[in-house]
């Protein structure tokens, strides 16, 4: 049973990095497309401070529609493989007992911890650029695009 712990958590730990490259190559690539935009909002009176909220909000958002998505994928497969397994062709016998069917167990912790540390390290992903696009000055947001 820790084994099985320790591994879940090495796997949460690698899907989470994964997410988080994603998470910020999309934040990069909405503010490189967007540079002009905010050297207007910036020209135009909007505080750092402002741009900066703006972006981090956009990933939020983005980021609760996910695990919206998945956890919706997730409980339908879970569900699935709870009701019908896999059907293991040589029964395993471990312990005195004899596995014939692999079943999924649906628990509450494991949709809500995935999806916190998800939404965490999406919000801590996007401050940099964040912080980037809110420090650029409006002449040169508009002159590089």
């Amino acid at each position: 049973m820790q084994a099985d712990l320790k591994g879940n958590f090495v796997t949460i730990i690698v899907f989470t990095i994964i997410i988080s490259l994603g998470v910020l190559n999309t934040v990069l690539m909405v503010i490189l497309e967007r540079t002009r935009e905010f050297g207007v909002m910036k020209a135009v009176g909007t505080r750092p401070g402002d741009i900066m909220k703006l972006i981090v909000l956009e990933t939020c958002m983005l980021a609760l529609m996910s695990i919206v998505v998945g956890n919706i994928g997730g409980v339908l497969a879970n569900w699935a493989l709870s009701v019908h397994g896999i059907n293991i062709p040589t029964p395993v016998e471990y312990g005195g007992v004899l596995f014939e069917k692999i079943t999924s167990n649906i628990t509450f912790k494991s949709f809500w911890f995935p999806s916190l540390v998800i939404f965490a390290s999406a919000l801590v992903v996007s401050i940099p650029p964040a912080l980037r696009a809110a420090r650029i000055s409006p002449t040169r947001a508009m002159r590089d695009i």
